[in-house]
């Protein structure tokens, strides 16, 4: 059994019935979609962005209009058993 490490990109909100989370095997592209993702946020002018909790480079924890947004990365192993 081999272990891997997986880098999952979660996108919260307290509003919404539902999370996104994206899963990636290379720690390099998870941070880039990331900072990509809290790019975007901080330019969307459809939302106006009330108070800032935490701004760094990767977590974005911020109030809107819409309820609090959270834009973080974080690591989780797992095992890979999959047999050919």
């Amino acid at each position: 059994m081999k272990k891997t490490i997986i880098s999952i990109v979660a996108i919260t909100e307290d509003l919404q019935d539902y999370n996104d989370y994206y899963a990636f095997i290379d720690l390099e592209n998870a941070q880039k979609f990331v900072k990509q993702t809290i790019k975007e946020a901080k330019e969307d002018e459809e939302e106006t962005i009330f108070e800032i909790y935490t701004d760094e480079e990767f977590e974005f924890y911020y109030n809107t209009s819409e309820g609090n947004k959270k834009i973080y990365l974080f690591e989780t192993l797992t095992y890979d058993d999959y047999e050919k």
